[in-house]
């Protein structure tokens, strides 16, 4: 346990995860503390693991897993005390970002789906409805910046995983060009 506290574990969770409940049931059936912080985003849960650290159980998405995993900031895990494990459909065991699990486990898959009111975007469709939308119309945007970088490279025809610094620059381009309707990142 971080720090060599036997009655304490340190969480670093999304909002709403685990649930509240599920943390006081932990707490009661093993008689430890659990001292839960919240983060926002991977970025600041790198940030926090860096100024805070060390913590017990972090919940990266999958990209940051590979990069605190490949600094050795993420600790290997004991499969054998994990059996639980055989009950996950083997899909989401070995994901590209920790092929054998041993740095992390699914907890979650998700997608990102973006809507829009027709009355604010008009006979618009697609990626321009979100990246070139009429005079006027706010926009609202997500936090995660690989989220939102994301998306502007698929807008731009690249790859969401792009790294070449041409569709990077075209995606910084629309996103910069959007700015002004941008009313709230969240």
């Amino acid at each position: 346990m971080a720090g060599g506290d036997h009655t304490r574990l340190r969480l670093l969770v999304w909002p709403g995860m685990p649930a509240p409940e599920a943390l006081r049931e932990v707490e009661r059936r093993l008689g430890i503390e659990l001292e839960v912080e919240v983060i926002f985003s991977n970025e600041d849960l790198e940030a926090r693991m860096d100024l805070r650290g060390p913590y017990d159980l972090v919940c990266p998405s999958d990209y940051m897993v590979e990069r605190l995993g490949g600094n050795g900031r993420l600790a290997r895990l004991d499969l054998d005390r994990l059996p639980s494990l055989s009950n996950l459909d083997p899909w989401v065991l070995g994901r590209p970002h920790d092929p054998e699990c041993a740095r992390s486990v699914p907890l979650a898959f998700g997608t990102t789906g973006y809507l829009y009111d027709h009355s604010w975007v008009g006979d618009q469709d697609g990626w321009d409805a979100l990246f070139d939308p009429m005079e006027g119309a706010p926009v609202g945007m997500l936090s995660e910046v690989r989220e939102v970088i994301g998306a502007a490279l698929i807008a731009t025809g690249h790859s969401p995983n792009e790294i070449a610094k041409s569709a990077l620059s075209q995606a910084r381009g629309l996103l910069e060009a959007q700015a002004h309707s941008v009313v709230h990142y969240s």
